[in-house]
């Protein structure tokens, strides 16, 4: 190492290094503060009031205050009018920040939730079981997109509080939103699951299986989170049964023929597969899919 002697040119050159290392490395250090300070998120009702982007957060939660309101999820009632001993579920705001698949921000995202881990079983819920898809499955329905058929994605808005408790259970009471009713003297009669709850899973699951089921779907017995639907598509009657004679079928239907113009098979073919509240569509016929979905809303889906 050799050493620079103040004031000659080598420790001028040297000092002009140190300020240029100096000025880059304060502006990284603020850039990259920045950043944090731009990308944290609230761990509690009131630091998202205390918080710099409050507007934000607090035009969110009362929109996912009307939406809970909206499907009567909850009767207030007075806290007084409850036995002694009563087991109250309490709450808290959760926070999120959703962004679009670059990283970009997109919106403020506050949700409601329930402590589900101070439910009791056999007291204010019996059962939690709720089935999950296979990967096997997945993989196996993933590589049918190498056959001509359409993917995508359903993702279900809210999907637990579209479940209704079942009406034969102990009621189930629960803390109001902070920041909304007064905690003091008012509490929350549940109808419908919250997500938290022990058993939300399998309220949603059941729902699920009721609206396909009612739309004609058969569900698997080697994996009860598969739906499979086949529909005749041509008006001559010519239709392909089974699952294996779909898939074997050509594209060959005249447009004359076709009961679905964008279907050019002899059967109209859509497989759901269920990851709790993420529902992923295989078919060959986007009209059916879109029917379906409209099936689901006509629902409340």
């Amino acid at each position: 190492m050799k050493r620079v002697v103040p004031g000659t040119p080598e420790y001028a050159d040297h000092q002009s290094i140190v300020r240029a290392l100096h000025v880059a490395f304060t502006a990284a250090v603020t850039d990259a503060t920045s950043t944090v300070n731009s990308d944290v998120i609230p761990n509690s009702y009131k630091e998202a009031r205390a918080s710099i982007e409050v507007a934000g957060w607090q035009q969110n939660m009362d929109e996912e205050m009307t939406n809970l309101r909206k499907h009567g999820c909850w009767t207030v009632i007075p806290r007084s009018s409850l036995p002694p001993n009563t087991p109250i579920m309490g709450t808290r705001w959760t926070y999120r920040k959703k962004t679009d698949e670059n990283g970009t921000f997109t919106r403020y995202r506050g949700r409601l939730v329930a402590k589900g881990f101070s439910k009791i079983l056999g007291v204010n819920y019996f059962e939690s079981f709720s089935p999950v898809a296979s990967f096997i499955t997945i993989r196996t329905l993933f590589a049918l997109t190498a056959l001509p058929m359409f993917n995508y994605q359903y993702d279900v808005q809210v999907a637990f509080i579209q479940s209704v408790i079942d009406p034969t259970h102990p009621p189930v009471y629960f803390e109001p939103a902070e920041g909304y009713e007064d905690r003091r003297h008012y509490v929350y009669q549940l109808h419908k699951h919250l997500y938290g709850m022990k058993d939300s899973p399998r309220g949603w699951s059941k729902l699920f299986t009721s609206v396909c089921l009612k739309y004609g779907f058969s569900q698997l017995k080697s994996d009860e989170c598969v739906f499979v639907k086949i529909v005749p598509s041509t008006k001559s009657g010519k239709s392909a049964s089974t699952f294996s004679a779909v898939l074997d079928t050509l594209p060959n239907v005249p447009e004359h023929d076709r009961m679905y113009k964008d279907c050019p098979y002899e059967s109209c073919l859509i497989i759901l597969c269920s990851y709790v509240d993420d529902i992923l569509a295989f078919t060959n016929c986007q009209s059916l899919a879109d029917d379906f979905l409209a099936h689901c809303n006509k629902n409340d889906m």
